[in-house]
């Protein structure tokens, strides 16, 4: 067909080129011939190329080795291998040296498993303002990649303090979705006051601190608050007593809340202001 059509196109061109018909006969099957060999050339290039590339597949989230691909003890991964790849789906290149030997790896990673979720009954407190959403029911999860939820069925309007169900289901970035679960939310009337748990005893600033201005506090990640009830929780810091343009060690307060304004007993925390180091 190719050769057909080229034979058609030299002859409209006949008046503009002048070539005699079986030149230009034999010039088209040249040509053809020459691309033939061309198209030949490449595939036996990529096919030598596929066959030298070891090739994996994995799913998500599973934890591969160099000795899995080679099956050798010693083998290793070379400088263009990141682990993290296998928490994402795609196709990944890499090498692996065994024996002395350099191998080329296709991994492919793909996500063909829902989400492993539990769920768990909760406390919602009567008059918080954020209605539930499904990520509340999670009681523990197992999943490589990110991964949403929803409700099957409309909640109910919350009009009295109970027992309400809730279905929920819930689906990853690959389109795997979850069995529909059955969930449990008690509307309770929330007065119990939350804890809150340090997680340093102490902190430092440098003399002239000012924590509204600083890109990183030096108060972030210093607490957790638990509750008896679902729902947003926050730290909040009194640290009046501490003076940042004095050396010194000072005393500042750390208070958890819970989504209805409970506010947990008070922490003490240690807050160390010390000299700026001078520049050499």
């Amino acid at each position: 067909r190719a050769l057909i059509m080229l034979i058609k196109i030299t002859k409209k061109l006949k008046f503009y080129i002048p070539v005699e018909r079986s030149i230009a006969r034999k010039m088209a099957i040249a040509t053809v011939a020459t691309l033939g060999a061309l198209v030949l050339i490449i595939g036996i290039v990529c096919a030598v190329l596929f066959l030298q590339t070891d090739r994996l597949t994995v799913e998500a989230g599973n934890v591969i080795s160099a000795e899995m691909l080679t099956g050798d003890p010693d083998a290793y991964f070379g400088a263009d291998f990141d682990p993290e790849v296998v928490k994402g789906v795609g196709v990944y290149y890499f090498t692996v040296y065994s024996g002395g030997k350099e191998r080329q790896v296709r991994l492919e990673v793909v996500d063909t498993k829902a989400p492993e979720i539990e769920v768990k009954r909760i406390k919602w407190p009567i008059g918080r303002v954020r209605a539930p959403i499904a990520e509340d029911f999670i009681g523990s999860v197992v999943e490589a990649s990110e991964f949403s939820g929803y409700f099957v069925e409309e909640l109910p309007e919350f009009t009295k303090m109970g027992e309400y169900r809730a279905k929920v289901r819930f689906v990853d970035e690959s389109g795997n979705k979850t069995k529909i679960f059955e969930a449990y939310l008690d509307l309770v009337s929330d007065g119990e006051k939350p804890t809150v748990e340090l997680t340093v005893s102490s902190v430092t600033a440098k003399i002239g601190y000012d924590g509204a201005a600083a890109e990183k506090s030096i108060y972030n990640g210093i607490a957790t608050v638990k509750d008896n009830c679902a729902g947003d929780t926050r730290v909040e810091i009194d640290d009046s007593g501490v003076n940042y343009n004095k050396k010194g060690r000072y005393t500042a307060y750390v208070y958890g809340y819970d989504m209805v304004g409970n506010r947990s007993e008070k922490v003490a925390l240690t807050v160390e202001v010390v000299d700026v180091p001078e520049e050499n």
